[in-house]
């Protein structure tokens, strides 16, 4: 597994110290993980729409 190491502010150390405790997650590597996840399925879903809706806008200009 690829390791990457981050420079974090201490508010953020903190905020996701506290995120990870609050959350009930093992680790802070563990909520960072399942974020990162979380970010990329969102932007794969976006994605997915965006393009649904460019296949829309042509099937319509074709009609019209």
């Amino acid at each position: 597994m690829l390791l990457r190491g981050l420079r974090l502010s201490d508010d953020l150390k903190t905020r996701l110290e506290q995120a990870q405790k609050l959350r009930g997650y093992r680790s802070v590597n563990a909520f960072i993980l399942e974020a990162i996840e979380e970010k990329l399925q969102r932007t794969d879903a976006v994605e997915s729409v965006s393009e649904s809706e460019a296949r829309i806008a042509a099937d319509f200009s074709r009609i019209v």
